[in-house]
């Protein structure tokens, strides 16, 4: 195994100039286009949440992330407040016999802001079912 080797994330930024339009009459040729995007390196082959696969039948993964208006419950204002969770299940061995359990449901309650007891936003996440 590699030495100082840990997970880690940034943001990737991108710009592209375009150089040439031969399909739109070069109306766009000069325009700059940029996009950002998070990227990750999680040392991990059993994460959760859990890879996924997309339309393209591609693997992709991410972190459950709070956001704004994702209460379960009616009420107050439901703020994002601006982070995420995951955890590696993976204990290293091949397969999933050694690794933890999936303990938490990909589901979660979410309350929203109750000013009169102080609360922000109130997450209950949910065991899977074994």
């Amino acid at each position: 195994m590699a030495q100082n080797v840990k997970d880690d994330n940034t943001l990737v930024r991108a710009k592209a100039t375009i150089t040439a339009d031969t399909a739109n009459q070069q109306k766009s040729a000069g325009k700059e286009i940029s996009g950002a995007a998070q990227a990750y390196v999680m040392l991990c082959a059993n994460p959760w949440p859990a890879y996924k696969t997309d339309a393209g039948g591609n693997l992709i993964w991410q972190p459950w992330r709070d956001t704004s208006g994702n209460c379960s419950v009616a009420g107050g204002s439901c703020h994002n407040t601006n982070f995420e969770l995951y955890y590696c299940r993976d204990a290293g061995g091949p397969g999933t016999a050694d690794d933890l359990p999936a303990i938490l449901s990909d589901t979660a309650v979410i309350r929203p802001e109750a000013a009169q007891q102080n609360i922000l936003k109130e997450f209950y996440f949910f065991r899977e079912n074994q």
